[in-house]
C-alpha cells in the first residue's frame, strides 16, 4: 500500500523531468525574478561622455530593433555597443537571450557566461544561466547557480522548489531536506512540503520522523481524515496493521462512507487474502458516488473474476452491472463494459443497440460505440436510421471517411443515386485518406456505380479510373468498370485484363463469371464464353451438374412466391434481376454455340424472372418461329 494513500501526493514537478529529458527549456527563462529586474543596461564602466552618449544611444537603438524582432539589425547593434564599451555586461545578457532562442547552445554559454563573470550578483543573468545549465542536463552547474540565486533572494519560492527537486532527483535527500524546509519557512507548512519531507525520510530510512511528519500533518487539519488515512497506510506499509486499522476504524467512525479508509480497508483485506470481507468494501466502492471513474473501472474488473468468471453468477453479474450503472450512470467505461457482457451472453440485438444508443448520449462523440451500432443498423437494414446515426458522425468527425462511407452506400441502396453523387464529391477533397488508399479507392468505385446508375458514362469511366489509381487490385471496381466497357464495345482487350484478374482471385463468384463470359461473348469467343457462363450459371444455383448438363434448376413460382415472403423484398428483388441477366447472356451465349432450344430455356427463366432487356420478348418470338421452321 501507498503510505500517501490512493493519490500520490509527492512533490514531483513536471518541469523538471522536461529539462532532464531534454523536451523543453526550463520555464523559469519566461519569468522574471521577484524583485526589481537587473538587466543592467548601464552597468558598465564609466567611459568619457562622448563615448556614454554613443553606447546610449546604440544600446537603446538595439533594444528597440530585438524587441520588434528585428534580430539581425540588433544583434549588429549590441556588438557594436561591445567596442565601445568591452566592460558593458548588458549586450552580452541580450546575445545570449537571442542564442537561446535559436537553440545555439556554445554562443549562449559564452555570452551568458560572460556577463555573469562581469556581473556575479546580477539575478537575471544567474537565472539565465542556471536555466540553461539545467536545460544541457548539467545538473551541478544548474544547482550551483540556483545557490547562489538563492542566497541573493531566499523569497524566491520557484527557486527553492525546484533545488528540492534537483537533490532529490539526485537521491541527495539530505540536502532535499534543507531545500524542503527552507521552501517551508518562505511559504508556511504545506501538505505538499509535509509529504515530500515525509519522502526524504522515508528514504533517508529515518521512519520515526517520516511519521512525525504525518501525524503532524494529521493534527495540524483534524477534520481532513485523508491524512489519517495517509497514515494509516504508511503504517501498513511499515508493518503496523494494528495501528493501521485502529486509525481506519476511527475515520470510519465519524464517517462511514469515507472513500478513502474504505479504499484502504479493501487494499488490507486482500493482502490478508479475506475475499468475504474484501468483496464486502469491494461493493460497497464500486456503488459509492464519488468512486474515482478509473478505480471504479478495475474494481469492477475484479467484480467480474469474482461473479463471472468463478462464480459463474451471470444474475449477480448483471445486477451489479446496472447498480454500478445507477450509482456511475455516465461512467462510459461501465457503459461499455456492459454492451460487451452483453455481446458475450448473446443477448438480444435490441438490448446491445440499446447499449449504444446510451454510450451515445452520454458521449456523443465516442467513434467505436458510433460505428459498432451503425455497422448493426446497417446489417438490420434500417436504413433511415443509418442515414441519421452517419450524419451525426460525420458532424462530430468530418474528415473521418467512414461514416460518409455509410451514408452513401445508404443512399445507394436506397437509389437515391444523385444525391449519393452529390455527397460524394462534396466529401472527397476534405476527408483524411491518410494510409487509407484502399477506402479512397472505393469511394471512387461507388461514385462510378452511382454514375453508372444516371447514365453518366465517361464520368462513371473516370471515377473508376480514379479508384484503380489508388488501389489497382480493388476487385470489385474492375468488375464493374470490365463489365461496362464490354456493354459499350469499348477497350475489350483492357475489359478482358481485368476481368481475368477478378476470376483469378474469386474462382468462386459467380457475378465475375458471368462478366469474363460477356466480354468473351463480346469478342466472339463463343466456346470460351460457354464455359464461363456455365460456371457462372452452377455458382449461382441455375445450373446443376457439370458444364455439359442441362439439368436446369427451375424455380417455380410457387416457391418463389414462399421465398419472398421469407425474405427481404429489395435483397430478393436484387438477386432476381442479377438472375435474369445472367440467364438472359447464356441464353445469347447457347444460341451463337448453336444450342438453341437451350437458348430459348434460358431466355425465358429470363423473362419468368423480370429481365429488364427490352429485345428479350422480341428474341423469344424470332428464335420460337425459327425452331418450329426447323421442325
Amino acid at each position: 500500500m501507498d503510505s500517501t494513500g490512493h493519490k500520490h501526493t509527492y512533490l514531483v514537478y513536471i518541469v523538471l523531468a522536461l529539462f532532464l529529458s531534454g523536451v523543453i527549456l526550463p520555464g523559469f527563462a519566461r519569468k522574471k525574478p521577484k524583485g526589481k529586474p537587473q538587466t543592467a543596461e548601464r552597468a558598465h564602466s564609466r567611459l568619457p561622455y562622448a563615448d556614454q552618449q554613443r553606447f546610449d544611444y546604440f544600446f537603446l537603438e538595439a533594444v528597440k530593433h530585438y524587441n520588434a524582432g528585428r534580430h539581425a539589425a540588433a544583434i549588429d547593434l549590441f556588438r557594436h555597443c561591445e567596442q565601445i564599451d568591452s566592460n558593458a555586461s548588458a549586450p552580452d545578457y541580450y546575445l545570449a537571450r537571442y542564442y537561446t532562442a535559436m537553440k545555439q547552445d556554445s554562443l549562449l554559454f559564452l555570452y551568458g557566461n560572460r556577463a555573469l563573470r562581469k556581473e556575479p550578483d546580477n539575478k537575471t543573468y544567474l537565472q539565465l544561466m542556471a536555466d540553461a545549465y539545467l536545460g544541457a542536463k548539467d545538473i551541478d552547474k544548474a544547482t550551483e547557480l540556483y545557490e547562489r540565486l538563492y542566497s541573493l533572494d531566499k523569497a524566491n519560492d520557484e527557486v527553492i522548489g525546484l533545488l528540492a527537486n534537483i537533490y532529490q532527483h539526485q537521491a541527495n535527500y539530505t540536502m532535499m531536506l534543507d531545500a524542503l524546509n527552507r521552501q517551508e519557512l518562505v511559504e508556511g507548512p504545506s501538505e505538499e512540503i509535509t509529504l515530500s519531507k515525509m519522502y526524504a525520510y522515508d528514504q533517508l530510512k529515518q521512519p520515526k520522523k517520516a511519521l512525525a511528519e504525518l501525524r503532524n500533518l494529521s493534527a495540524a487539519y483534524p477534520y481532513d481524515y485523508r491524512y489519517k488515512v495517509m497514515t494509516a497506510n504508511w503504517l501498513f506499509q511499515n508493518h503496523r496493521q494494528a495501528e493501521a486499522l485502529k486509525l481506519l476504524d476511527e475515520v470510519l467512525r465519524e464517517e462511514p462512507n469515507n472513500l478513502d479508509a474504505l479504499a484502504s480497508y479493501y487494499d488490507y483485506y486482500r493482502d490478508v487474502k479475506d475475499e468475504e470481507h474484501a468483496r464486502e468494501k469491494m461493493m460497497r466502492l464500486l456503488l459509492h458516488p464519488d468512486t474515482d471513474a478509473d478505480q471504479r473501472v478495475r474494481l469492477f474488473q475484479a467484480a467480474y473474476q469474482w461473479y463471472e468468471v468463478e462464480a459463474k453468477d451471470s444474475v449477480m453479474m448483471l445486477k451489479l452491472l446496472n447498480d454500478v450503472l445507477q450509482a456511475a450512470p455516465r461512467n462510459v467505461d461501465i457503459a461499455e463494459m456492459k454492451e460487451s457482457y452483453f455481446l458475450v451472453k448473446g443477448m438480444p440485438q435490441d438490448s446491445i443497440d440499446a447499449m449504444r444508443r446510451y454510450i451515445l448520449d452520454i458521449e456523443p462523440d465516442n467513434m467505436g460505440a458510433r460505428y459498432r451500432y451503425i455497422t448493426s443498423l446497417a446489417d438490420q437494414e434500417r436504413h433511415d436510421e443509418v442515414l441519421t446515426v452517419a450524419q451525426a458522425g460525420i458532424d462530430y468527425y468530418p474528415t473521418d471517411p467512414m461514416f460518409y462511407y455509410f451514408k452513401i452506400a445508404t443512399l445507394f441502396i436506397l437509389k437515391d443515386y444523385k444525391q449519393a453523387v452529390e455527397v460524394t464529391e462534396n466529401a472527397m477533397p476534405k476527408l483524411d485518406f491518410t494510409d487509407r488508399d484502399g477506402l479512397r479507392s472505393q469511394f471512387y468505385e461507388m461514385l462510378g456505380d452511382a454514375y453508372n446508375k444516371l447514365d453518366d458514362t465517361e464520368k462513371m469511366f473516370e471515377a473508376y479510373e480514379q479508384s484503380l489509381k489508388y488501389d489497382p487490385e480493388n476487385i470489385g471496381c474492375l468488375n464493374n468498370y470490365a463489365y461496362n466497357l464490354s456493354l459499350e464495345r469499348r477497350e475489350l482487350d483492357k475489359a478482358e485484363q481485368m476481368s481475368r484478374k477478378t476470376i483469378e482471385k474469386e474462382p468462386e463468384n459467380g457475378n465475375y463469371e458471368d462478366t469474363y463470359a460477356w466480354i468473351q461473348f463480346m469478342k466472339e469467343n463463343y466456346p470460351e464464353a460457354k464455359v464461363h457462363i456455365d460456371k457462372a450459371l452452377v455458382l449461382f444455383g441455375l445450373l446443376a451438374g457439370d458444364s455439359d448438363s442441362v439439368a436446369v434448376a427451375v424455380v417455380d413460382t410457387l416457391t418463389l412466391a414462399a421465398d419472398t415472403l421469407a425474405t427481404d423484398t429489395v435483397a430478393v428483388a436484387d438477386e432476381q434481376s442479377l438472375h435474369a441477366d445472367i440467364l438472359d447472356h447464356a441464353g445469347d451465349i447457347y444460341l451463337m454455340v448453336e444450342e438453341a432450344e437451350k437458348a430459348l430455356e434460358f431466355w425465358k427463366m429470363a423473362q419468368e424472372r423480370g429481365c429488364e432487356n427490352a429485345m428479350l420478348p422480341e428474341k423469344i418470338e424470332l428464335l420460337i418461329k425459327q425452331l418450329k421452321k426447323e421442325k
